[in-house]
């Protein structure tokens, strides 16, 4: 590795990560397999004034490098610190791990996967396991809610942390999240429609949610779906004791990895046996309800004089043909874009936009001062004798 790329990192004992993370509702942390990231929650910021907003920003990107002895650090890009969150380098400065005793480069496959994407820009690295089951989750709930309006999942993204530390305690806490979005994270209203879809109707409410999905959909009940779950349940169960046993060094992050990537391998199954029982594509329905979030909303009904009104005459008509492009020029009017949708009938609507623009040329405006409207012009249907 380039010592001179390297030099733009600054390493960090993870405990550096802890303030973060005891403060869910005002920053958050997304870890995987070789990346992480530390933010400011959206949220939290707007609450703030400019002054808070300068000191409370942050936003870095961190990778992990390993100690000879297996204990990872956290390798800051220390322009997302110094640059863009000057305010918190006070509070890691004292995490700073200078002179260790590190992993060889070319056995430390994690920090050499977030140095090639991030400092050497190859985007050919494959995303880790955190994602790709966050990305299985999707396309799972694009299907259930194409089928019958609900997430299976309660949460489309979900947040995934890897341990904290190297030992057992810190392990089994990360099931507990876990726990939290694949098992415990299941809709039973969602199980109970599916299950009405697929005519295996079930009340969901008074059982355990894993043995229901398996009612509705056998597939759940395959060793290769059901043993990465009763891991995860099994590791929550420990976690969730009011005692436990002292806690022991082990390498957590790496076996959460493989856990992860057990998780992955599990909901294909779930998906491909609801694909193949609803008979849809969960990759178009996902992309159908992703579009659909997108749409515009309407939160009020124009004035009965407006020519948006004539819209509904395009309802029951077949487009034989649309032409889109600018609008010739007005004089004295904005550009506009311009759509001419043809119907089979012969009638034509025309839709470009109108403005306020003229009224704001000689005043101080701010963009909500703007306003745009559509101009619908109606060619009536083609007259025969």
């Amino acid at each position: 590795m380039d010592k001179r790329a390297l030099g733009i990192l600054g390493f960090f004992d993870p405990a550096v990560l802890a303030p973060y993370r005891q403060q869910p509702d005002k920053y958050t942390i997304t870890t995987d397999h070789f990346e992480g990231r530390v933010t400011v929650t959206s949220e939290y910021f707007a609450e703030l004034d400019e002054a808070a907003q300068d000191s409370e920003y942050i936003d870095v990107k961190f990778g992990y490098r390993t100690l000879k002895d297996g204990d990872l650090t956290i390798a800051a890009y220390l322009p997302d610190l110094l640059d863009h969150s000057p305010n918190h380098v006070d509070r890691w400065r004292p995490f700073i791990v200078d002179g260790a005793d590190w992993l060889e480069d070319d056995q430390d496959v994690r920090f050499s996967l977030w140095y090639r994407r991030y400092l050497e820009g190859d985007w050919n690295v494959e995303n880790g396991p955190a994602f790709q089951l966050v990305s299985e989750i999707k396309l799972i709930n694009g299907l259930s809610r194409e089928a019958v309006g609900r997430r299976l999942y309660a949460v489309d993204e979900p947040n995934i942390s890897y341990p904290a530390a190297q030992n057992t305690h810190r392990y089994e806490d990360a099931h507990r999240e876990l726990y939290g979005v694949l098992i415990d994270g299941l809709n039973k209203s969602a199980i109970e429609e599916l299950g009405k879809r697929l005519g295996r109707p079930i009340n969901a409410q008074n059982s355990r949610t894993r043995d229901v999905l398996a009612k509705i959909v056998p597939a759940a009940n395959d060793p290769a779906f059901s043993d990465p779950l009763e891991n995860i349940s099994a590791q929550r169960r420990l976690a969730s004791h009011k005692v436990r046993p002292a806690a022991k060094p082990m390498r957590a992050f790496e076996q959460f990895t493989a856990d992860l990537e057990s998780c992955h391998s599990a909901l294909p199954h779930l998906r491909r046996a609801l694909e193949s029982e609803l008979k849809m594509d969960a990759a178009k329905a996902m992309k159908r309800h992703d579009a659909l979030e997108h749409l515009p909303r309407i939160v009020r009904p124009p004035e009965p004089n407006f020519s948006i009104n004539d819209a509904a005459l395009m309802v029951g008509r077949t487009i034989s043909k649309a032409e889109f492009g600018f609008r010739h020029d007005i004089k004295g009017v904005h550009e506009s874009e311009l759509l001419l949708v043809y119907f089979s009938d012969g009638s034509v609507m025309g839709i470009d936009t109108g403005s306020n623009a003229a009224n704001l040329r000689d005043k101080p405006s701010q963009p909500e001062d703007f306003h745009v409207d559509f101009r619908l012009h109606w060619v009536p249907p083609s007259v025969t004798t």
